[in-house]
């Protein structure tokens, strides 16, 4: 080999080696642009610089603007909003067209689901914390704006200042929507350590901190679709696990082209101060954004209300979410005239559900929520008892317990909410039916529930209202109707079980006679009175087949009951929903229903029922024979006086017995009545040896086939 060949082989060498170094140079260069630049990506695999997408003036937007609002204060110290700041902020926004919309609505709305209006915007406040009740949900609720908090794992741990779990759910069932905002809200660089580190830790800090955070929010509240992600943080590659967790939207600082395609993203725009709000309303235009501070400058609030001089935040949280109905959640009708008789029952807009607008007892996650369905027939204090008909006086005596042991009276929009996901209740709930239409009804348990303000619910057979007999007329319907009895369908004919079992299931006749006897009763009792939906159903005797389950989950029915005994759970299945038959030769049933901590000690609730019926006879002695007691001769009416109404004071007042819904009517006198103190343990004489009565096992069903739910 020549002497050149050998001086240009090592050059040739070092050539290329500069080459391979200077690659890597610029590769790294341009790796750290990029990382600069984009939010970071939860993914195994790097991403590419992203292009920054234009952003749409609010008036242009089809997407809902999210105004992501921080520290709210009295008087906007520590560099805070203040609460005068927000609230002409929040007129600002009507007086501009801006149309502020619920988290349900801007998810369907980010989705594709629904159209929302063009100036939609949602209000996010970053911290659910205290300062947010205090200083800006008085401002919402004066102007019935929805409104959504961003809650992390502060407040499922109760730290201080952050709101706790419990409120959390009563905030939620008031219809603020909740945003699982992960759980320690790490920075973009913890993020960035994980990813170096390695796709396990990677994917083990996406679990503990966005999964499972979803996770426990959605078994806290029934529902949590939204996530918000810090400052710097995407989701690509990562839809996957978000639909597995039940993730439906996620919210970020800065929108860009990182995101998961196809995924429903919003950029939350951040609001410290009014220059804040007035540049991301302007969508740019310097002229609109001197308009939109001039009007904040200009805006004089209403004296009295919240931001000024003298107004005083409620300093008690709890109270104020208690207390505090957002419009969007309830959605009462105002345009008619209150029933009379229900001081805290009210009536959803243009539907005609009765629901319940407070209780006495906690609200609780939904899956703590259980569920005694009660069902009745027929009452007289006259005749024989049989297993459709019981004494009124046990009948008085047993909405007494209920009260004495502090169980909540829902109505069936209330149940019917809670079991779609959209309300919480109290942990031990009664709901209470009474079939057919018994003329009993309007006469004997109609003045005992109107009493102890406690809704309920018919079900009726269409053939058998206002026929000869002891049939309730249309108008005693009407006038039940129209203070807290909500009307259910129990079939037109009351067929019983051997006349559908005469013809087959896969038949057309079979199809018929489930139009017939099913779906033409509820359509008929909704003509018949209005606003009533008609929205469940009752199976004449239990009896029910998947083909009937089928055409019931197609119709106006949302819910349908049967007579197997168990409490009911929010996963109960909607079409075959439990209820206890209390027979009036059986008393035993009642106290199977209304034994929910599962100690069966039989003798105990004896003693506490008996205590009730001597409480009873004070409070309504007219249920009782021999006392003035109600009549079931046809006609007679109601025997509640309506210048004497026996109810106490604490019913007068509007907030009616514990648990239920006050039902007094107005001008009707409270006579409170002395009595007697509910027994002690001490009291109760337990013999050892005596039967504990255990609640009933039930039959299980058949697996049936999956049916949508409402």
């Amino acid at each position: 080999m020549s002497r050149k060949s050998r001086i240009s082989e090592p050059l040739m060498m070092l050539a290329v080696v500069a080459v391979v170094v200077l690659v890597a140079v610029l590769m790294r260069l341009h790796r750290e642009h990029a990382s600069a630049a984009a939010p970071l990506s939860l993914s195994d695999s790097a991403c590419a610089a992203p292009a920054v997408l234009p952003t749409a003036t609010p008036a242009e937007a089809k997407l809902p603007l999210v105004l992501n609002y921080h520290a709210i204060t009295s008087d906007g110290r520590y560099g805070s909003l203040s609460t005068a700041a927000f609230h002409r902020q929040m007129l600002c926004l009507r007086d501009l067209g801006f149309t502020p919309v619920s988290l349900a609505d801007a998810i369907a709305g980010a989705r594709g689901e629904k159209a929302l209006p063009p100036r939609s915007v949602l209000l996010c406040f970053d911290r659910a914390d205290a300062d947010f009740v205090r200083y800006a949900f008085p401002v919402l609720n004066l102007l019935d704006y929805p409104a959504a908090v961003q809650a992390d794992g502060r407040n499922l741990a109760s730290e201080p200042s952050s709101l706790t779990p419990t409120q959390l759910v009563n905030l939620s069932c008031r219809g603020a929507g909740v945003i699982c905002a992960t759980r320690l809200r790490l920075s973009s660089e913890a993020w960035e350590s994980a990813r170096d580190a390695g796709g396990t830790t990677l994917r083990e800090l996406m679990r503990s901190e966005i999964v499972d955070c979803l996770r426990n929010f959605r078994e806290l509240l029934g529902r949590c679709e939204v996530l918000s992600l810090p400052e710097g943080i995407s989701l690509r590659n990562s839809s996957r696990e978000l639909d597995a967790a039940g993730c439906r939207l996620t919210m970020v600082a800065g929108l860009s082209s990182a995101q998961a395609p196809g995924a429903a993203v919003l950029e939350r725009r951040d609001v410290a101060s009014s220059e804040d709000f007035a540049a991301i309303l302007s969508g740019g235009s310097a002229e609109r954004e001197a308009d939109i501070l001039n009007r904040l400058k200009a805006c004089a609030l209403p004296a009295g209300s919240p931001g000024t001089p003298g107004w005083q935040p409620i300093m008690d949280v709890d109270a104020e979410i208690a207390e505090a109905a957002d419009p969007d959640f309830l959605d009462l009708e105002t345009d008619a005239p209150p029933a009379p008789t229900c001081g805290r029952l009210a009536r959803r807009h243009g539907t005609g559900d009765w629901i319940t607008t407070s209780f006495d007892a906690p609200l609780v996650p939904r899956d703590r929520t259980r569920v005694a369905v009660l069902g009745y027939h027929n009452f007289s204090n006259t005749k024989k008892v049989t297993d459709m008909r019981m004494r009124t006086s046990e009948f008085c005596t047993q909405m007494q317990y209920i009260r004495d042991a502090g169980l909540s009276v829902i109505t069936m929009q209330d149940f019917l909410e809670w079991r779609r996901g959209r309300r919480c209740l109290p942990e031990r709930c009664v709901l209470i039916t009474i079939d057919d239409g018994w003329k009993s009804v309007y006469t004997d348990a109609y003045p005992v529930l109107k009493a102890y303000g406690y809704p309920f619910t018919l079900f009726l057979y269409t053939r058998y209202i206002g026929v000869q007999g002891d049939s309730m007329t249309k108008d005693m319907i009407r006038e039940m109707a129209q203070n807290g009895a909500t009307l259910g369908s129990h079939s037109t004919n009351h067929l019983y079980p051997s006349a559908w079992k005469k013809v087959p299931q896969d038949s057309p006749a079979y199809a018929e006679k489930i139009r017939v006897e099913m779906l033409d009763s509820g359509d008929r009792l909704a003509a018949l009175f209005p606003p009533s939906p008609c929205s469940t159903y009752c199976y004449p005797g239990g009896y029910n087949t998947p083909p009937m389950i089928e055409a019931l989950s197609t119709s106006r029915y949302k819910a349908a009951f049967t007579v197997l005994e168990k409490k009911v759970s929010c996963t109960e299945p909607v079409y075959l929903v439990h209820r206890y038959m209390v027979f009036g030769t059986q008393p035993e049933i009642f106290r199977r229903a209304v034994n929910f901590d599962g100690s069966g000690n039989a003798p105990k609730q004896r003693a506490a029922i008996a205590a009730a019926e001597t409480r009873a006879r004070a409070f309504f002695p007219a249920a009782f024979p021999n006392a003035g007691g109600v009549t079931t001769e046809p006609g007679a009416g109601p025997a509640l006086p309506r210048s004497t109404g026996r109810g106490t004071a604490h019913a007068v007042s509007g907030k009616g017995a514990r648990g239920g819904a006050s039902a007094v009517a107005p001008g009707a006198s409270a006579q409170p009545s002395a009595l007697p103190p509910l027994p002690t343990d001490e009291d109760i004489a337990v013999d050892p040896d005596e039967e504990v009565e255990e609640e009933a096992e039930t039959t299980e069903l058949p697996p049936l086939p999956e049916y949508p739910e409402f």
